[in-house]
């Protein structure tokens, strides 16, 4: 969610500082807000005027927004001009799934193994915020190509910077090996980064298990970013 989530205003908005889940443009939406909000951020109710962070102009904007230097979200990347589109664009502009950049207009739909070698030659390029999506597109793209072994050896290195999607797809593999506690170990890892795909997850299984209180937790805080 980019804008204020009482008000809708976009501009010059902050996060909570203790979740940093949600953004409001002044303490008054906050305020407005914290009956709700408090029931999925962990803070003392006596200091909620003092939680919002003051933020920083993103050094490396959305082309599309020029708001958001989404590196958490599910990241869009064009294979052709290497531009990397927030995870909000990414879903509303489908990119990925268009056949031609909205910024260069370059064909977007590749073979499984040129996109593997395009992906290679741009991580080759040494652009540092785009490591963690581009390790992690990379890994995903091996195991759905049968070599899990690489996948992992990726996904490790997004994991090492600390992305939240690789920790989620991490988890994917390691349960698909059976090993569900350690799954669970990295999709909680996943979910307290703010990764609405593993916070889902963890309602989805919550809820079979009858656990409501812990499934309603996580369903609000995948609510909170917008889902």
């Amino acid at each position: 969610m980019k804008g204020c989530k009482v008000c809708g205003k976009r501009k010059n908005t902050k996060r909570c500082g203790k979740c940093k889940s949600v953004r409001y443009c002044g303490k008054m939406c906050q305020k407005i807000d914290f009956p709700t909000h408090k029931e999925i951020c962990c803070f003392d109710p006596e200091k909620e005027i003092s939680l919002i962070e003051e933020e920083t102009e993103p050094e490396h904007p959305c082309p599309i927004c020029y708001e958001e230097e989404d590196t958490e979200g599910v990241c869009g990347v064009c294979l052709e001009c290497g531009s990397l589109f927030c995870g909000m664009c990414n879903i509303q502009s489908k990119i990925g799934k268009i056949k031609s950049c909205p910024m260069c207009r370059s064909k977007m739909d590749f073979s499984d193994e040129e996109r593997i070698s395009r992906t290679k030659n741009l991580i080759e390029k040494g652009e540092t915020h785009k490591l963690k999506p581009l390790y992690t597109n990379l890994g995903v793209m091996y195991g759905q190509c049968g070599m899990k072994e690489e996948g992992i050896k990726f996904l490790q290195k997004a994991v090492d910077l600390d992305y939240s999607m690789a920790y989620y797809n991490m988890s994917i593999f390691i349960e698909l090996e059976g090993d569900l506690e350690k799954s669970l170990e990295y999709r909680r890892i996943a979910a307290s980064k703010r990764n609405n795909f593993s916070q889902e997850r963890l309602a989805c299984d919550a809820r079979e298990k009858g656990d409501m209180e812990v499934s309603k937790h996580w369903y609000l805080r995948s609510a909170e970013l917008g889902n």
